[in-house]
């Protein structure tokens, strides 16, 4: 995915994306706060960094009706979902209970 922010822009790969944001690989080139775009096709979604972690960080985004409308064409596609069979329970109950204890 293209992330944009002012005249610099950079490409990461997506680990995860909802309507309100997207995680991605990598480390974050820019501090948390910071407002970016992310470039998903023809639609231009504006955010900011949110969280950082060592191996990846992730973009909330801005709570418009844009956006909303944008993410929710994206979201709903189907090309971003994963098959039931493809999803890993260890995983999902490890990243459940790291958001419970932070």
């Amino acid at each position: 995915m293209l992330i944009r922010s002012g005249a610099e822009r950079l490409f990461f790969r997506a680990r995860d994306i909802s309507i309100g944001g997207m995680q991605f690989s990598g480390a974050s080139p820019l501090p948390v706060g910071h407002l970016i775009e992310v470039q998903l096709g023809r639609d231009v979604i504006e955010g900011e960094i949110h969280r950082q972690w060592r191996d990846g960080f992730a973009v909330r985004f801005a709570p418009t009706f844009n956006n909303k409308i944008a993410m929710t064409r994206r979201v709903f596609s189907g090309n971003y979902s994963r098959g039931v069979r493809d999803i890993r329970s260890g995983q999902v109950a490890q990243t459940i209970l790291a958001r419970l204890l932070r």
